[in-house]
């Protein structure tokens, strides 16, 4: 199902080459298990100072961080010309790895809707999520690509679909990369479809009962151990059982909790059962801030932030009396509103800086290429690059217990690094290398060229295109119109020169030409979008899937529109 849906979608841009075989070009084994990095800028004990050292990597772990060392004759050398250093990102939650399961379009066909089996009412809490994580899954290579290399990684699923596990972003099998099997127990307000519990109250009414359950059942089970003379023997119950690690305080709940009302709904529960939670992939935290600086309570945050609002093209200069006669004043206060709420959730990560509230980054269903735009934003918001940076580096550790091992560069930490061209929330700089345990990926820097005008009305006419999808290089046409103020775009697939798909939400903004186009497939429509940077006669850019990932795309001017 999944690989159907792919080539669906892909063959908007390429046609589908049977048998092509695949080559994972990245996954070459190491020469040698040591790695020195000379002369690096890093950042080590004083948080506001890059100093130039080297970096020495034997086996996966750093073996040494000092100045001027002597490469060992057996290692594999990258010069730092102008290179920075990083600790590699930690995810802290995310469903990394696991693909998206297939919607079910029935209700399920259950004999009591108010007592229905565990894994219909989403109560699986000893399912574990590794299990369901697919070692070549793309999300994991697109974490990589981004400067990560840990990701917790909970399960899918509705009010208890099992235990998180921690792995790391390497290896050729899903045993390779584990942590930590069983790290957390993953806990949702959200029902299950036409049984016990549907709604919210009645899930946590349900989370409180096996709570209860859980307690009598390990009191029990203990009771039995010490004296089982002239006792009736405790029957297993797997969903009890996973649950009493959480009772005793003994493995931590990942509370889902992306509004406001979930955010205190899980405090109300966590201060009535007493277990040690961890509200994540929260989106807003002001209304309940002080509740969580009292607390000291650990946040994941979420890094997804509303599409920020694009100023009016009107209100460019030489359209003011356009844009004036046009007003109107509801839209505008709507506006203004829309703008307002945009900055709060811009806001939240600094909110929670002021208030000394240590708390991580949550990837889940995020795109890891958007994550340096959005920490911009929050920036810009007020939240300082020291906490940014500690958000997804040694505040994830530490929330996650991984501080021992990973979060920062130290000797005889794992050796979870990526090399920058630049300070890495630089706008130009890009990642040269990421390095997870050692093992080193190498990427393309593209070269940033130089962006078009407004006024620039060039790209019309018909330009070639080439998509690189899975190493099989496809071509095609896109042919770009314009009439009055609004363009028209086309795209032509050389393969299907009969079938052109046109393409809607076009906007050209600085040399960036933005459109998005719906394909058609028999479970419903698949967006589709494209960024294409545009210089003179070429563009290069990406072509995003669905969440199935970006793909590069790139091409030239064949001809301009007739006079």
């Amino acid at each position: 199902m999944h690989k159907k849906l792919f080539f669906a979608i892909v063959s908007v841009f390429i046609l589908i080459k049977p048998g092509l075989a695949q080559t994972d070009y990245n996954n070459v084994p190491d020469v040698t298990g040591k790695i020195f990095i000379n002369d690096v800028y890093l950042k080590q004990y004083n948080p506001d100072t890059f100093l130039i050292h080297d970096i020495l990597i034997d086996n996966g772990i750093i073996k040494n961080i000092a100045p001027a060392m002597e490469a060992p004759f057996d290692a594999r050398i990258i010069e730092g010309d102008s290179i920075y250093a990083y600790s590699a990102f930690i995810d802290a939650f995310s469903h990394t790895g696991i693909p998206q399961p297939e919607r079910r379009q029935q209700r399920p066909d259950v004999q009591f809707r108010g007592f229905p089996p565990n894994d219909i009412a989403g109560i699986t809490p000893e399912k574990m999520a590794f299990k369901d994580i697919k070692a070549n899954d793309k999300s994991i290579a697109a974490l990589r690509k981004s400067g990560f290399a840990v990701s917790h990684v909970v399960p899918r699923g509705n009010m208890l679909p099992g235990q998180g596990c921690i792995i790391s972003l390497k290896g050729d099998s899903v045993e390779d990369m584990i942590l930590d099997e069983s790290s957390s127990c993953l806990f949702q307000l959200r029902g299950a479809r036409g049984v016990y519990p549907s709604t919210v109250i009645a899930v946590m009414a349900k989370w409180r009962e096996l709570n209860r359950q859980a307690e009598l059942y390990s009191a029990n089970n203990k009771s039995y151990a010490l004296d089982p003379v002239s006792k009736e023997r405790p029957v297993m119950n797997s969903v009890l059982d996973a649950l009493v690690p959480v009772v005793e305080n003994r493995r931590r709940v990942f509370s889902h909790a992306q509004s406001n009302k979930d955010v205190y709904r899980s405090l109300v529960l966590q201060s009535e059962l007493g277990y040690d939670v961890v509200l994540s992939n929260v989106r807003r935290v002001e209304p309940a801030i002080e509740a969580l600086s009292q607390d000291k309570m650990h946040i994941i945050l979420s890094t997804e932030l509303p599409d920020a609002v694009k100023e009016d093209k009107k209100k460019e200069k030489g359209n003011e009396e356009s844009a004036k006669e046009e007003s109107d004043p509801r839209r505008e206060a709507l506006l203004e509103r829309k703008k307002e709420s945009i900055k709060e959730f811009e806001s939240q990560a600094a909110l929670l800086e002021s208030k000394d509230v240590r708390f991580a980054f949550s990837m889940m269903d995020f795109k890891a290429t958007d994550l340096k735009a959005n920490l911009e934003r929050m920036i810009a918001a007020g939240l300082s690059e020291q906490a940014a940076m500690n958000a997804l580096t040694i505040n994830a550790a530490e929330i996650l217990g991984l501080e021992k091992i990973c979060g920062s560069l130290e000797k005889g930490k794992m050796a979870n690094l990526f090399l920058s061209t630049g300070p890495y929330l630089d706008k130009e700089s890009s990642i040269k290398y990421s390095i997870v345990e050692g093992h080193v990926e190498e990427y393309e820097i593209r070269k940033k060229k130089r962006a078009l005008s407004n006024s620039d009305n060039s790209i019309e006419g018909t330009w070639s295109f080439s998509i690189d999808v899975m190493g099989d290089l496809n071509t095609g046409k896109i042919v770009i119109t314009k009439e009055a103020d609004q363009y028209e775009v086309n795209i032509i697939n050389d393969a299907a020169p009969d079938d052109p798909r046109p393409c809607s939400d076009i906007s050209f903004e600085y040399g960036t030409l933005s459109l998005s186009l719906i394909v058609p497939y028999e479970d419903g429509d698949l967006p589709v979008q494209l960024s294409l940077d545009i210089d003179q006669d070429s563009f290069n850019g990406t072509a995003t899937i669905g969440q199935l990932g970006s793909f590069p795309i790139e091409g030239s001017k064949i001809s301009s529109p007739e006079n």
